[in-house]
């Protein structure tokens, strides 16, 4: 007999936190899951902990690939899932006991293709906020989901959701392999374009963990490449599914992704040279047939939505002032 829901679990050196995420998915009431582990070439004990689990319960099994971006890791979970409905967990997360249990008796009662939750955001030093949709509880059919997603009321967080599996199968190609930064508010906003009813319940039992040693702290070299990636996904999915009214929302979200591109160069002792990479990459958003995310209506609306030191480093890098933009970020943003 198939699963009901299918929880995929992409993991890599998280043995510290993992126990505690396999065990609070094991302690949940509701039963009718399979749990798919998929050890992303970890380097720590984290595979031998997956293994154990296995022996344990049928109900879990244990992909083992060589290390990629977290994205490979879910469609490598999710080429295997046989689940009506999907939930992507982190490895270092956990949840509460009822989680599952609620959630799934609503997709029972309703045609639910999307279900929206709300958790906890901690970090390591236990300081802990509310995640949540800005929506009320209850049932939205397909109007209102596409004036949500032009208002921005959605958090695009993927631990945030339950799938339900076609969606997901029909929406995760689009994003490569490549992608690290993005991901998620592209497989999120895919999926919602093409359902037709979605549930807003905010059960507040779900806690999703960050640690100081995020990636957002460190040089990441490949940052160019997954900015190019994810704009060209961008592009991909604006046409196909004509969503041109989304594109401030689209200019926004690229906006955001490039100051974090200057950010992260701005830690490279190559600044100048690594700058002048960016500025290249941004002149291939416009042969990828994007609107320039700085200029024009939707992009100066964008623009002007943001925080003032977010504006200014973007206004100093759109006028190629590098040397001020080097000395701005490092004094504001670090």
């Amino acid at each position: 007999m198939k699963p009901y829901l299918s929880i995929i679990v992409p993991v890599y050196n998280t043995e510290k936190y993992l126990e505690r995420c396999i065990g609070s998915i094991l302690e949940q009431r509701f039963g009718e899951y399979e749990l798919i582990l998929v050890d992303n070439g970890s380097t720590d004990k984290s595979l031998i902990i997956c293994k154990t689990y296995e022996e344990r319960d049928d109900r879990i099994r244990v992909i083992h690939k060589e290390h990629g971006e977290v994205m490979s890791a879910r469609k490598a979970g999710f080429d295997i899932s046989q689940g009506k409905f999907v939930s992507f967990v982190d490895s270092d997360d956990w949840m509460e006991p009822d989680y599952y249990d609620i959630l799934m008796d609503y997709t029972k009662l309703e045609d639910v293709d999307i279900i929206l939750m709300s958790g906890y955001q901690e970090d390591s030093g236990q300081k802990c906020r509310k995640v949540q949709a800005r929506l009320r509880q209850g049932v939205y059919h397909k109007n209102d989901i596409i004036k949500i997603l032009v208002q921005g009321g959605i958090i695009p967080s993927l631990w945030l959701k339950i799938f339900r599996s076609e969606l997901v199968g029909k929406n995760i190609s689009f994003i490569s392999d490549n992608v690290f930064r993005g991901e998620d508010l592209l497989c999120s906003y895919a999926c919602l374009m093409d359902a037709h009813t979605v549930m807003v319940q905010n059960n507040n039992q779900y806690h999703y963990v960050q640690h100081g040693s995020s990636l957002m702290r460190q040089y990441m070299k490949e940052h160019r490449k997954s900015l190019y990636y994810l704009v060209r996904a961008i592009k991909k999915i604006r046409n196909e599914k004509k969503a041109y009214f989304l594109d401030f929302r689209w200019n926004q979200f690229i906006q955001q992704e490039l100051l974090y591109l200057i950010l992260n160069e701005c830690k490279s002792t190559r600044f100048l040279m690594g700058i002048e990479e960016v500025t290249i990459l941004k002149n291939k958003f416009k042969y990828l047939g994007l609107p320039d995310i700085m200029i024009g209506k939707e992009g100066t609306n964008a623009l002007r939505a943001r925080k003032k030191e977010e504006k200014i480093a973007l206004y100093l890098y759109r006028f190629k002032i590098f040397w001020l933009l080097n000395m701005y970020v490092k004094k504001n943003f670090f």
